[in-house]
């Protein structure tokens, strides 16, 4: 029953943003869900949600009063914008594990996305500390499961396109591939909690297996015999050089010796302060949809 609960979505293009809007409705919540271009229709947002047109560096923003602020945003978004709203109780943000896996990396683009991440973390707890608000802050891994995320169904369009999938031998790094429903059923739980002040939660996905398990998943969701190129990996440490300047815009050589980096991360402190209940890794064809040209952070 709706009892007159708002709530505004910053980030309405996250796709995380139309599986929150949805358990949200259902636990008759309504509001706005803001963003500077007009979200997907596929997964669409709930219509309890209207999207509204919104930039954050727009001069004279007014975000209005809100019972809670759901930021799907870059986080280093969020703490400039907190002024513009009103009367706001509780603000759930969504940061990312980045900011644990990429602070040693050899990428200095990589370190910098992870301080950078780190410093809007501490900002917004300092500002939520001393304006008394209720903060939540949660860092997801690597998501899945709405056809549009930079990880999973960019190595499905990659199978599409070449056949095959290259990957740094022997690919044993572990992975926790997280579904957006379950982050939002996460963000959704953060509700019910008795006012917390700076919790921060990992939120890994309910299953753990090496990078080589999860692409030859993405070939079997496709239909496909998996086809796995090996990499040495001296070899792609000694052209690390050469990577740099070959690979896609955003790409970096360190993307691809990850591959054999543990990214794990406990989901217990989740589980015992809002019941985090991942599932396990699970895919079909219609969760790898759509043409990414984005590479993936994993």
């Amino acid at each position: 029953m709706n009892d007159g609960r708002r709530a505004l979505l910053l980030g309405a293009g996250s796709q995380i943003a139309p599986f929150l809007s949805h358990r949200l409705a259902e636990s008759g919540w309504s509001g706005e869900a803001l963003s500077r271009r007009s979200p997907p229709l596929t997964p669409p947002l709930h219509p309890a949600f209207a999207w509204r047109p919104h930039d954050a560096a727009s001069p004279g923003l007014v975000l209005g009063a809100w019972d809670t602020v759901f930021s799907l945003l870059p986080l280093w978004l969020l703490p400039p914008l907190l002024p513009h709203l009103q009367g706001v109780r509780q603000i759930v943000a969504f940061s990312s594990t980045s900011v644990h896996s990429k602070a040693s990396s050899p990428d200095p683009a990589e370190r910098a996305l992870a301080g950078r991440l780190a410093e809007a973390e501490r900002k917004l707890l300092a500002i939520c500390q001393a304006t008394g608000m209720s903060c939540s802050l949660l860092r997801p891994t690597l998501i899945y499961g709405s056809g549009r995320d930079r990880n999973i169904s960019l190595i499905a369009q990659f199978i599409r396109r070449h056949g095959f999938f290259p990957v740094v031998s022997p690919g044993r790094g572990q992975r926790q591939p997280v579904h957006a429903d379950d982050l939002a059923t996460a963000a959704t739980a953060c509700l019910q909690l008795p006012a917390p002040q700076g919790l921060t939660l990992d939120l890994p996905g309910g299953e753990t297996l090496t990078f080589r398990e999860m692409v030859a998943r993405v070939f079997a969701a496709l239909g496909r015999r998996p086809v796995i190129l090996p990499l040495p990996a001296l070899l792609v440490r000694a052209c690390s050089p050469w990577l740099a300047r070959a690979l896609p815009g955003g790409y970096s050589p360190a993307l691809l010796l990850r591959m054999n980096q543990d990214l794990c991360f406990d989901a217990t402190p989740a589980s015992r302060a809002i019941g985090y209940r991942p599932r396990s890794f699970r895919l079909e064809p219609g969760l790898l949809g759509g043409d990414h040209r984005q590479p993936s952070k994993s």
